[in-house]
């Protein structure tokens, strides 16, 4: 695949994804109430997050930020991954 091709995909991926996330998020109550307690913890996090020394805030920041962005690249090869055992399986069985 060419650069652009890549870039395509991945642009692709990640709307796919995040259109699943948003159903997800609205599926039904109990999925709602725990990103409702996310939310608050989150809030919470940054009270003490405020409390903290800069270098400690940034060191725990920078943390969150990585951690968040290996989630997203990991949910990204999911999905990917999905797509394309989907096709083999398809395959597999004839069906295309």
């Amino acid at each position: 695949m060419t650069v652009a091709q890549d870039e395509i995909l991945s642009m692709f991926v990640t709307e796919l994804r995040e259109k699943a996330l948003l159903d997800f998020r609205h599926s039904d109550q109990q999925v709602q109430d725990r990103y409702n307690e996310n939310r608050e913890l989150s809030m919470k996090l940054n009270n003490i997050l405020k409390e903290l020394s800069k270098e400690k805030r940034r060191i725990i920041e920078d943390y969150m930020d990585k951690t968040s962005g290996l989630v997203s690249c990991q949910l990204d090869y999911l999905y990917l991954k999905g797509i394309k055992d989907g096709f083999k399986l398809v395959k597999m069985l004839e069906l295309i």
